[in-house]
């Protein structure tokens, strides 16, 4: 034997809905990306009386389901490929950051923001996202020195069930007149909490 040739299939979403995981050794697969393995200083595992070669697959996306065949390679060319390997998931990701987050004032004591989801899920449904509020202290009211700084933050959590998908929208109220405010949105799955998005511009609160 010269050397393995390890065909990688992703399965789509589409495919998974349609058929089940069940049924997924009988969907038709478009063509794989392939990595070779060559046979001599692979790691052997001695399991029984076959020994079992070990091979690591890169470049693999996060939360997505991929299957697997081998063909084994000699001089005279490649075996027909294995049976598919059972359905594998990848460990998920936590999110990426939202995108596009805009805050503007709607009413007395009122911020509406609005934002879009992550362009990357991790693989995982984006659960909720996390809105925090946080006053600005202007000059003369940051402590010594007057230099401005930041205020005690608000977390705010907001369900992602019911929204849109393509803009999520959620007001906060009960802010404090005459303060300024900074707003900053992630996006939380069960991998965890994704990277923080920040609005370009803070918000001023009129005096009553």
């Amino acid at each position: 034997i010269y050397g393995y040739r390890v065909h990688c299939h992703c399965l789509s979403k589409a495919a998974l809905d349609m058929f089940g995981s069940e049924a997924f050794a009988s969907l038709p697969l478009e063509a794989p990306w392939v990595e070779a393995s060559k046979a001599r200083g692979v790691a052997a595992l001695q399991g029984g009386a076959h020994p079992k070669v070990l091979h690591a697959i890169c470049s693999v996306g996060p939360g997505a389901p991929y299957c697997f065949e081998v063909q084994a390679i000699n001089c005279q060319g490649a075996s027909a490929p294995s049976p598919r390997s059972d359905l594998v998931r990848t460990p998920s990701a936590r999110p990426s950051a939202c995108r596009g987050v805009v805050a503007r004032r709607t009413g007395p004591g009122e911020v509406c923001l609005s934002w879009q989801p992550p362009a990357e899920s991790g693989g995982l449904p984006i659960a909720s996202y996390l809105v925090t509020s946080t006053p600005k202290l202007s000059a003369g009211g940051g402590g010594d020195g007057g230099e401005e700084g930041e205020a005690e933050a608000c977390c705010t959590s907001v369900s992602a069930e019911g929204q849109n998908a393509h803009w999520v929208r959620h007001s906060v109220s009960r802010l404090q007149p005459g303060v300024e405010y900074a707003f900053r949105v992630c996006a939380l799955s069960g991998c965890g909490r994704g990277e923080e998005a920040e609005a370009p511009w803070t918000v001023r609160i009129p005096d009553e």
